[in-house]
């Protein structure tokens, strides 16, 4: 027997026009007491619409249980029943929108229509597309619209709004993982989308998606960093909307009642949140640590979110009582003196890979054998980093008067690696890179058994603060190793804080915050991160800090004090030298800053004025 072959015309479009022509006549369905038609094992369209002059029968699912791809089958016939004077079937799928059609008749006993094989072999191309338009004007399509289409002069969305009705015109229809979705515009308003990863989800418009949860569920869905800018609307209206979600970044406007809603295992962020005393779910069960009052006011709640009991609230943004600190940066002896002079509250920048100011030969020659394996390496290259660092802490040591000292951990950017390394691209020199960057926890012991060493020597303290944090897993593994090294070096008393200098932070700031006793922001790194700038502190486009960058401040300090109110916080970086900055800092409900020894005197005068006693 000839192979049967069904229309194959290449044009995405009339395959788009097949999906829409069940949007067309989608809710006019039900059991249907006319034929059916069987397409694949015995399967068959049960459900269809009597039209004036015949019917019509839809089917809209996957094809089967393997692919992800959506089938629309569409069956069409005009006349009587058990004669009709014409049928045509039409089908497609999401996957390649390949547009098949064929005519129709009826079995035997006439309760079935089946393909009309004697017109397979005989319909010409011509013959094809003239039963296409047929089938689309019998379905409420415009000839005129359908033969547009066929000739690539209009598409299958435009032929389609010029016969839907208004509700139904801007009606998208979206499969992904095997579910199907339904967008008004750019609304969703049918579908389940619990437990996806929205970022990776494809939304077929320009727009931010807005979920209306009175019609879709999100409960568990994955928001992570919100790229898209989703946003809930009527979350009241629906127990499951946001059970077991992380909402940090999603975007709510309206006042989430948690008695109508069931959180459990919920995380709220910057949503206003009511009825926590008629909560469905327990307290303890939902993350409330970012969530505020109808006033904004932020919610009391323990290192894990838990609310207290008494609902008390307080604003964590609010600037707290109390002076602003102003500690010094300071690498050497010459720096330490310039602090004391200028009566700093303390050392809040202590940075280690400035020991080789002066020692770029020693610096390359440690580089070097740490990128070939730090444990290995000679041992003349060890204790020269050793003794460097010993020295530099030592002369630090040499003013009391600086009780406060935080010792940032070795710092240099993998570009300075590279630039020291070498500028060569081959494997060898790369791989030695990316040893020494994988080393790090080599250098971290012999960084912290020298800092002890002298704290002993000195009868002092200091603070570590681990640089370019971006993951509070890592952070915490890191702070696990600190300790683990202080111990064995005995010592005592150690704060151990975490370094904000990238966007990439934020989305993890908050678990940053409940293990950090203290968290210092860079803003060096974190305007370029934010502004693609490089550093330049002669370019006033990078010293004045801009309003995206106060805004991702002001939510590292709103995100860590809501989790951990006690942390401490500081800011540090050039942007600390200039007047404007140093004024906005003073708005902040921060505890210290850390600038350049010679604006010490000046700054503390624009952070903590001198109150003018009246006569």
């Amino acid at each position: 027997m000839k192979e049967i072959k069904r229309i194959d015309l290449k044009n995405k479009e009339l395959g788009k026009l097949v999906e829409f022509a069940y949007l067309l006549r989608e809710g006019e369905y039900k059991e249907i007491d006319f034929p059916t038609y069987q397409f694949y094992d015995g399967c068959g369209i049960d459900y269809g619409v009597e039209t004036e002059k015949g019917g019509i029968m839809v089917y809209c699912n996957f094809a089967d249980h393997s692919t992800v791809d959506l089938a629309t089958i569409i069956c069409v016939f005009e006349g009587a029943e058990d004669n009709p004077e014409k049928a045509y079937y039409l089908s497609t799928t999401t996957g390649n929108y390949r547009m098949e059609i064929n005519k129709l008749v009826l079995t035997e006993d006439k309760n079935h229509f089946t393909d009309d094989i004697e017109s397979l072999y005989k319909m010409s191309k011509q013959e094809k597309i003239d039963c296409f338009i047929d089938a689309m004007v019998m379905l409420g399509f415009r000839k005129a619209d359908i033969e547009a289409v066929l000739e690539k002069k209009m598409t299958a969305r435009e032929a389609y709004r010029n016969v839907a009705l208004e509700e139904k015109k801007n009606i998208v229809r979206v499969s992904y993982g095997r579910r199907i979705f339904y967008f008004d515009k750019n609304v969703a308003i049918k579908g389940d989308f619990s437990g996806m990863w929205l970022d990776e989800f494809p939304f077929p418009f320009e727009e931010e998606p807005i979920f209306d949860c009175s019609k879709v569920t999100c409960n568990s869905a994955y928001f992570n960093d919100n790229p898209s800018g989703i946003k809930l609307i009527n979350v009241n209206e629906n127990e499951e909307s946001v059970r077991y979600t992380d909402l940090t970044n999603v975007k709510i406007d309206e006042v989430i009642d948690l008695s109508k809603v069931n959180a459990v295992g919920t995380v709220f962020g910057h949503h206003k949140v009511i009825n926590l005393d008629r909560s469905i779910a327990p307290l303890e069960r939902m993350n409330l640590s970012l969530a505020t009052d109808p006033y904004g006011n932020n919610y009391v709640t323990n290192i894990d979110g838990v609310v207290n009991p008494e609902f008390q609230t307080e604003n964590v943004m609010e600037r707290k009582q109390g002076k602003i600190k102003v500690y010094a940066n300071a690498d050497n002896f010459l720096m330490t003196m310039c602090a004391s002079e200028q009566n700093a509250d303390g050392i809040g920048l202590i940075r280690t890979e400035n020991i080789y100011t002066k020692e770029k030969e020693s610096l390359k020659r440690f580089m070097y054998y740490a990128a070939n394996t730090y444990t290995f390496q000679p041992i003349d290259s060890k204790s020269e980093f050793n003794h460097l660092q010993y020295e530099q802490l030592k002369e630090i040591c040499t003013y009391k008067s600086m009780s406060k000292k935080i010792v940032r951990l070795f710092d240099f950017k993998e570009e300075e690696i590279n630039r020291i390394l070498s500028t060569s691209s081959n494997s060898e020199d790369q791989m030695r890179r990316k040893n020494f960057l994988g080393e790090y926890h080599g250098i971290l012991r012999d960084q912290i058994f020298t800092i002890a060493k002298v704290a002993q020597e000195e009868n002092t303290t200091f603070d570590i603060l681990v640089p370019m944090v971006t993951d509070a897993n890592y952070f915490s593994y890191v702070k696990s190793d600190i300790i683990s090294y202080a111990e064995e070096a005995d010592m005592k008393e150690v704060k151990i804080g975490a370094m904000i200098e990238s966007i990439d932070a934020l989305s993890t700031i908050t678990g940053i915050a409940k293990s950090a006793d203290f968290i210092s922001i860079g803003t060096n790194d974190l305007t370029e991160s934010i502004t693609g700038k490089r550093r330049n502190i002669y370019d006033k486009e990078f010293i004045y800090l801009t309003d995206e960058t106060k805004n991702t401040i002001e939510d590292i300090i709103f995100r860590a004090k809501a989790v951990n109110p006690d942390i401490t916080i500081g800011i540090c970086g050039e942007h600390a030298n200039y007047l404007e900055n140093v004024e906005y800092y003073g708005t902040l409900n921060i505890d210290y800053i850390t600038c350049s020894p010679s604006f010490i005197d000046v700054n503390k005068k624009i952070l903590n004025p001198v109150q003018k006693v009246k006569k």
